[in-house]
């Protein structure tokens, strides 16, 4: 969002939120995004002429439900470096939903973990009952994945950076007690001096510390000052380029997601996913894949949990019912005849013993989703009465 400060136009309302006059963008339509203008007041007392307003201009990533009360709203500032990223959080009362009509069809979500030939990523299979449902294939891109490489490796030569600072200023921050108890940052520092031979410091660490003394170079023996402004010298910038950078990046996967979950929600159909733990979702599938650590210990790449959130939001704001089905044997059971091939590895593309077919496995995993989903909602029947 952008700002601009100004007096009021003629309305002394505290927070107002109106049709943006710029007109939307083919992009805009695309992604189904809706733009406005939000104008809040900043400063001021009672009197007209005091008062002081900020124009935002709002690009809301979640359209209001049509018939929705806005109740309040939060305005939130984020530094990242030396700018400012401004977002509102609306609550808003939304009216109850019909009862979804019982449909013919269903989409079927196939969450997954696998890198392909092409060097991307496949996050997720989505495919339909319907043969006038385009199967989806969603994935990371290389571009998606150099990002990340890059990402780490700064942060790999700053982390090897901040353990040599650390093995350099603890012997002196260990020789007196450079801090008293009652100092604000007397717990930080001395966790940092005592700090076991195997535990080396961290790169957070390290960048609170610079940022510390930058502002405060006598509070520490001279010695230890020197070794951290040496280390801040060669590392703050790229410190706050990997933030940026991962900033960017999360986001970019964000909107990707936001924009699926947008377009499938408006097939209307029930959507199905797996219940399953997403949690440990990564540590149970494709085990030979050799990003599995990374994708553990830096959450980057798919964010399963991520996409599968995007798709229920906006189910729920569309009232298109989102039903969780069991995981067991949807992607061995043959979607075309049934079979459960319990033999199967970790096969992308496997033949069925039974009728021959041929499956994509995430595919046709989509597929027996989907049909598990419309199972779960048709209505039960009555059981019948015994004879008497």
């Amino acid at each position: 969002m952008s700002s601009s400060h100004h007096h009021g136009d003629g309305d002394s309302r505290a927070f107002l939120l109106m049709p943006s006059a710029k007109k939307p963008s083919r992009r805009d339509k695309k992604r189904g995004v809706q733009r406005y203008q939000l104008k809040l007041k900043v400063a001021g007392g009672q009197s007209k002429a005091s008062k002081v307003y900020a124009a935002f201009d709002l690009l809301m990533h979640r359209p209001i439900p049509d018939g929705a009360q806005i109740n309040n709203a939060k305005l939130m500032r984020i530094r990242t470096g030396d700018r400012f990223k401004y977002t509102v959080n609306f609550s808003v009362r939304v009216p109850v939903a019909k009862p979804a009509k019982q449909k013919a069809h269903a989409i079927g979500v196939d969450i997954g973990f696998r890198r392909l030939e092409d060097g991307s990523i496949r996050a997720a299979t989505i495919a339909g009952t319907s043969s006038d449902f385009e199967t989806l294939s969603v994935g990371l891109d290389q571009e998606y994945l150099d990002r990340i490489e890059h990402i780490e490796a700064l942060q790999t030569k700053m982390d090897e950076r901040a353990t040599e600072l650390g093995k350099k200023i603890k012997p002196l921050l260990k020789a007196g007690a450079v801090l008293t108890e009652d100092h604000p940052r007397y717990r930080f520092v001395r966790a940092i001096a005592a700090a076991p031979k195997n535990v080396t410091m961290s790169l957070e660490q390290a960048y609170k510390l610079g940022s510390w003394l930058k502002n405060n170079p006598t509070e520490l023996p001279k010695a230890a000052v020197d070794q951290v402004f040496e280390w801040w010298d060669h590392n703050a910038k790229q410190y706050r380029e990997m933030h940026n950078l991962r900033r960017k990046t999360l986001a970019w996967r964000k909107e990707q997601y936001r924009v699926l979950a947008f377009e499938l929600v408006g097939h209307g159909l029930p959507i199905g996913i797996e219940a399953i733990d997403l949690g440990t979702f990564a540590e149970v599938k494709d085990k030979d894949n050799k990003l599995r650590n990374k994708a553990l210990s830096q959450r980057f790449l798919v964010s399963n949990s991520e996409l599968i959130g995007a798709i229920k939001n906006a189910a729920l704001r569309e009232g298109v019912p989102v039903v969780e089905v069991p995981a067991p044997y949807t992607s061995k059971t043959c979607s075309a005849c049934g079979y459960v091939h319990k033999e199967l590895k970790a096969e992308l593309e496997w033949d069925c013993p039974e009728c021959g077919v041929v499956h994509d496995r995430d595919e046709n995993a989509a597929v027996n989703i989907a049909r598990s989903a419309l199972k779960k909602m048709a209505p039960k029947k009555p059981r019948a009465l015994a004879a008497e």
